[in-house]
Order: structure tokens, then sequence, then C-alpha cells
């Protein structure tokens, strides 16, 4: 897991962050799959307040989760 300060960290409460990158989240969004950024938004967005970038947050998460950020290692211009 990311600890504070490194790349992905953000500042995301460790329960949240636990949820979403190896909890029953994770399993929603199936990180490392085609399309898991874009479930990632579609999930998060109802769920966090409109002055939160969405998008960041996913970022952040993808690269808890997956080690990567978003579009590293996968096809060009796609996010995974």
């Amino acid at each position: 897991m990311a600890s504070a300060g490194s790349p992905g960290a953000g500042r995301i409460p460790a329960d949240l962050g636990t949820y979403w990158t190896r909890g029953a989240g994770a399993a929603k969004i199936r990180w490392g799959t085609d399309g898991s950024f874009a479930r990632c938004v579609r999930l998060l967005r109802p769920k966090v307040p409109a002055r939160i970038n969405v998008k960041g947050l996913c970022a952040n998460l993808h690269k808890r989760a997956t080690g990567q950020w978003p579009t590293e290692g996968g096809k060009a211009g796609i996010p995974s």
C-alpha cells in the first residue's frame, strides 16, 4: 500500500483507500482490467462531493491498486 507522501497516496482516508483498492469496492472496479478507470469514475462520482476531482481521486486509487498511473503500460490514450 502507498505510504503518505508516496505516489498515489493523496489524502484518501486509509479505510476508504483499502475499500476501493483491495476490498469490496476494488471487486466492483476490477483494477487492471480494461475500463477500470472509467468504472472507478462512474462508481465514485455520486459518492464524493462536487469539490473533489473524481478523476484525480481515481488516478490515485489506480496507482495504489496497480502500482501504475492510468495509461501507464496500457493502451496509448485510453485509461485502463
